[in-house]
């Protein structure tokens, strides 16, 4: 008996010595990071800024590849049916924490079929209105909409920006239409015919607007105030607890060796809290992005969050 337990013991050491020896050589090829958007795009360029300074600390090349589709579960579909090798890595956002809502083909699971590797930066979003609305605040804009219910509305793609703003109404105890549109083009052009009088948008897209005084923002949709808009207040200071954050972070398939895991978030963590790629994340954003590190654990538990979040919401907006 004490033979036949020996056994196990030893394999296991044997694969804990074959797994650091991996590790030390790790990496010796270049790596590839599978982004589910097309290029040139925000999640696109705050991928690649970050794969060009990771590189330099692995001393191989970061490779970009652009899988475009399905709310970008197709670039983690791959990742996930990847070689647990630790050179194929995918762009997650939290957006993809309500996938199977949306698309009932989607079959990935994040947290069975992937490894987080770190959170690196924040996708910025507002609330934007516009100027013929009588309201500069998100406290008068809600006095407003309740002196006129049933008047208004609000536009969105759909999707989690669509149930951010169901969960907004609900919060504030306003009455107002839900218009969907295809994109961000369309709702954003509804603002400015004064069509819907409410979107949730990224301010570098609306920056050109805002200085037109053709649209204004009224609150930043994240949980503090952002660099590059020190003055706009957030909605959770009107709405406690109330934020739409999207997350951009890096997985790796499941069974990933641990060490190769620890290294590229050690390296990763290195990039994304130096105080070059904070400031370059907001210059080559206009402050559409900013930087913002998360380790593994928090990353888990921002998943565990939005999983279930998006599934409340969906479930009280009736979501088929």
């Amino acid at each position: 008996m004490k033979r036949l337990a020996a056994v196990p013991i030893f394999f296991l050491v044997w694969m804990a010595f074959q797994g650091a020896a991996f590790a030390q050589s790790y990496p010796t090829r270049p790596i590839r990071i599978m982004v589910g958007f097309t290029a040139g795009g925000g999640t696109d360029i705050a991928a690649r800024k970050l794969a060009e300074r990771m590189q330099t600390l692995l001393g191989q090349a970061m490779i970009v590849e652009n899988r475009p589709g399905a709310g970008g579960a197709i670039a983690l579909q791959v990742t996930a049916r990847a070689e647990p090798d630790g050179y194929t890595l995918g762009v997650g956002s939290s957006t993809a924490t309500a996938f199977k809502i949306f698309n009932k083909d989607v079959t990935l699971d994040l947290q069975r079929d992937l490894i987080p590797v770190g959170k690196y930066a924040l996708g910025i979003g507002m609330l934007v209105v516009n100027t013929k609305l009588p309201v500069k605040t998100v406290p008068e804009f809600i006095a407003y909409a309740k002196a006129n219910p049933g008047k208004m509305a609000f536009g969105s793609p759909g999707g989690t920006v669509g149930l951010a703003l169901e969960a907004f109404k609900q919060q504030a105890g306003i009455d107002m239409l839900h218009v969907q549109y295809k994109g961000a083009a369309d709702y954003a052009t509804a603002l400015l015919a004064d069509q819907v009088q409410l979107i949730l948008d990224n301010p570098s897209t609306q920056q050109g607007n805002v200085d037109a005084g053709k649209v204004r923002f009224i609150a930043a949709v994240v949980k503090k105030r952002l660099a590059n808009y020190p003055n706009i207040p957030t909605v959770s200071e009107t709405l406690p607890g109330w934020d739409y954050i999207i997350w951009n972070a890096l997985f790796l398939p499941a069974k990933t060796p641990k060490a190769v895991v620890d290294r590229l978030t050690r390296d990763m963590k290195t990039v994304a809290t130096s105080d070059d790629y904070k400031a370059d994340t907001l210059k080559w954003s206009n402050g559409g992005y900013e930087a913002d590190w998360g380790a593994p654990e928090d990353l888990e538990q921002d998943i565990a969050r939005d999983t279930k979040r998006w599934a409340d919401l969906a479930r009280a907006a009736k979501v088929e």
